[in-house]
């Protein structure tokens, strides 16, 4: 079942897609976007937060409770 393994892929390319967008300037949204979550440390801590929680589950979810 290779085709599993196509999501984190996809969702690499999405984020380059974004990123390179934002480097260029070209996107007045992202760019806005990425100006709140430099200037608000309240955004970028829940942000952690929810990172950490995605990373956790991921790696912890094929342990039985």
């Amino acid at each position: 079942m290779p085709w599993i393994r196509i999501s984190p892929y996809i969702m690499g390319i999405f984020y380059g897609l974004i990123f390179k967008s934002y480097k260029e300037g070209k996107n007045p949204l992202v760019s806005k976007i990425a100006y709140i979550i430099k200037t608000k440390v309240s955004i970028r801590i829940i942000m952690y937060l929810i990172g950490i929680t995605f990373t956790s589950t991921v790696v912890f979810m094929t342990y039985p409770l």
